[in-house]
């Protein structure tokens, strides 16, 4: 998790407007432990960070995007409702630096497959990709060709 995070938040201290870093996980568990991680490594930033999963109220998860969090750290699912079902949503991760599919392996597991698409598209071209996984597969490069489109 520092892998990513760490430089994360260097960058944050450079420059905290917006959000920062988009962090795509599979579990809800998994989103709210690097959120955990995030906050405390982040404290002296005053940094700004938001966990977006099912089972929360949408309308609430809404709002805290449009407030651009630093840090939006969300499960595959909820990311892609909430930007279908908010035309506003999308703009707010126009100056997204940082995209990281942690545990990329396990999120194609669950069904990955049409949720970056949207999800990619609301995102800069420019901008650095990461990509954590504790396996390799052929579905990698796959989710790596999309991330780059």
């Amino acid at each position: 998790m520092a892998a990513f995070a760490l430089p994360i938040l260097n960058k944050i201290a450079e420059d905290s407007y917006g959000i920062f870093a988009l962090v795509v996980t599979p579990t809800r568990e998994l989103a709210y432990q690097l959120a955990e991680q995030f906050r405390a490594l982040g404290s002296c930033l005053n940094l700004r960070c938001a966990v977006v999963v099912g089972g929360m109220d949408m309308i609430n998860q809404a709002q805290t995007l449009m407030k651009r969090p630093h840090v939006v750290i969300a499960i595959p699912r909820r990311i892609k409702v909430l930007i279908e079902a908010n035309p506003d949503i999308p703009a707010v991760f126009s100056k997204t630096k940082f995209l990281v599919l942690d545990e990329a392996d396990r999120v194609l597991d669950v069904g990955f497959e049409e949720e970056p698409r949207v999800v990619f598209q609301c995102l800069p071209k420019n901008r650095q990709t990461l990509l954590f996984s504790a396996t390799m597969t052929s579905d990698l490069q796959t989710l790596l060709e999309l991330s780059a489109n």
